[in-house]
């Protein structure tokens, strides 16, 4: 199998920013392509059994490419076999790491994403949802056209689902309130309104953090340092060979 075979034009783009998070995601789509792929083949089948080692030669080329392209180690400086040195077991080794690998990846993100974000007791949460229900009807009693209306709605819709979640996410919060500021000569006799109101739940999530990050006791965010599965094993003693002979019970 050839890259365009497990990454397809324009999946590039989606691509998350963050490096490691990329390689995941690359890793993820070359999976699935590998997995479709070796479903169709039968057990057994010489030609397939070829097919089989072809795909999965190049899903192991494609990701050290991948690892070199987003500098995750060891893979961005290992070397790929020919194809005739090609063996299963160094396939199935190759997997294993990787999957230790990403599992640091993964675990590490979801420290990431507790930073970005921060859980909210449920007198908080009612309270944020009291100043969403009075947001809404400041953008009503505001002057702009309903079609205008609709998408700031639409917006503070998103901002309720937020509230759902276990951990509310920062990033969601202020795209919800710059959205709805962005235009302040719209909401001609709600401005104020809406000003004291985004403010409050800007406020209200702010201090929640502080209370989070105090009780946690966070520290600065380190760069991901990523382990490998095992240490290098010390070479096996040399025995004598008479220390041998006596161990032999015959």
């Amino acid at each position: 199998m050839e890259f365009f075979d497990f990454i397809k034009p324009g999946e590039l783009e989606g691509l998350p920013e963050d490096s490691q998070l990329a390689f995941i995601e690359f890793v993820k789509l070359a999976q699935s392509r590998l997995a479709a792929r070796l479903e169709t083949l039968t057990a057994g089948d010489a030609d397939d059994w070829n097919l089989r080692q072809d795909a999965q030669y190049g899903f192991q080329n494609v990701i050290i490419g991948a690892a070199r392209k987003f500098g995750i180690a060891p893979f961005a400086s290992a070397e790929m076999p020919l194809v005739a040195n090609h063996r299963n077991e160094d396939y199935n080794q190759f997997r294993a790491d990787l999957s230790h690998y990403i599992a640091q990846i993964v675990l590490h993100a979801v420290d990431q994403d507790r930073s970005g974000s921060v859980p909210l007791l449920e007198n908080v949460r009612q309270n944020i949802r009291t100043h969403i229900f009075h947001l809404r009807a400041a953008i009503d009693n505001s002057e702009l056209p309903d079609e205008r209306k609709v998408p700031l709605h639409k917006r503070i819709d998103d901002l309720e689902r937020e509230l759902d979640r276990r951990r509310v996410r920062f990033v969601v919060v202020a795209s919800v309130v710059m959205s709805i500021l962005a235009a302040p000569g719209d909401l001609v006799g709600s401005y104020d309104a809406v000003i004291r109101l985004t403010n409050n739940i800007l406020r209200a999530i702010g201090q929640a953090k502080a209370a989070d990050d105090e009780q946690r006791q966070i520290s600065a965010e380190q760069p991901i340092a990523l382990l490998p599965p095992r240490s290098k094993q010390p070479k096996p003693k040399e025995l004598d060979r008479s220390e041998i002979d006596d161990e032999i019970p015959f």
